[in-house]
């Protein structure tokens, strides 16, 4: 399952044949979030319902509280893309510069920046690799705002490791 969910985002970037086939595999990615934004909100807000206050919700109820918050769900998805994003367009920049003599002289008097934004990219993309379930039944159990779903699954994800692990299996 995880590997049908996560192919769009890998072919995304591993079978770039133009410009066209980018779109097509960035609209999958877009489709995907989408659906695991609204579906599992809908799902995790019957279960949490459910196991918490030992109520039935209905259907209906859990999909308009999913489209109640959908742009909260796909926020919650879109900070940390947004933010690697934002952070490697200077590093590609850095990179283009260091093709010239002087700006391997330059890049090398500020590497420990250039160090410092790669672990942060590194910490965004692997909270959001093992948090993004967290990220969708934080927003159905709270219906608060895309960072807090956010904060939330990075916190349990990066401060409980050995519990999260032990979940998954």
């Amino acid at each position: 399952v995880f590997r049908d969910k996560v192919q769009p985002f890998y072919h995304m970037f591993h079978d770039i044949q133009g410009m066209r086939r980018f779109c097509y595999y960035a609209t999958g990615c877009l489709w995907t979030l989408l659906v695991w934004g609204f579906f599992g909100v809908a799902v995790c807000r019957i279960a949490m319902i459910r196991l918490t206050r030992d109520e039935r919700i209905g259907i209906d109820d859990a999909v308009q509280f999913a489209l109640r918050k959908m742009l909260t769900s796909l926020g919650a998805f879109a900070i940390p893309f947004l933010t690697v994003a934002c952070i490697c367009i200077p590093l590609g920049l850095a990179g283009l510069l260091m093709t010239f003599d002087i700006g391997v002289v330059m890049m090398g008097c500020c590497w420990f920046v250039v160090l410092m934004m790669t672990i942060l990219v590194a910490i965004l993309l692997v909270g959001l690799l093992f948090g993004w379930p967290l990220m969708i039944s934080a927003v159905a159990a709270e219906g608060h705002d895309s960072f807090d779903a956010l904060t939330r699954s990075f916190a349990y994800t990066f401060q409980r490791p050995l519990h999260y692990i032990f979940y998954a299996f």
